[in-house]
């Protein structure tokens, strides 16, 4: 987290990866896939524990925070990619939190490409 938020729409989450998210992914895919924004959280964030659950995106968008052990040095990828698929995630896309989606339809081109 970031000592200059305030709340849950001041962060890049809200600001620039959801729009993105809303603006590039097609409604064909929307009927084509379901959409997940898994949120990995260290569980000593106290922001995010406090915020997560103030994050607005459409309907279509669902989004699941998880909390996992905070590490030095270490972001738990493994961990949170195997929370998305027990969740049911046939296909996984690793973001940032500031990750800005550009392309329209990113996410059939993507599945197109394996």
């Amino acid at each position: 987290s970031q000592t200059a938020w305030r709340s849950a729409a001041a962060t890049r989450v809200q600001t620039t990866l959801i729009p993105s998210i809303e603006r590039t992914i097609t409604a064909a895919e929307r009927e084509r896939f379901t959409i997940r924004l898994h949120l990995g959280i260290s569980d000593d964030d106290a922001f995010w524990r406090q915020h997560a659950g103030a994050l607005t995106a459409p309907a279509w968008l669902e989004l699941r925070p998880s909390y996992h052990p905070a590490q030095p040095g270490r972001v738990p990828f493994n961990e949170m990619t195997r929370k998305a698929f027990d969740d049911g995630a046939e296909y996984v896309v690793r973001i940032n939190d500031d990750t800005e989606f550009v392309t329209a339809s990113w996410v059939t081109a993507a599945v197109g490409a394996l």
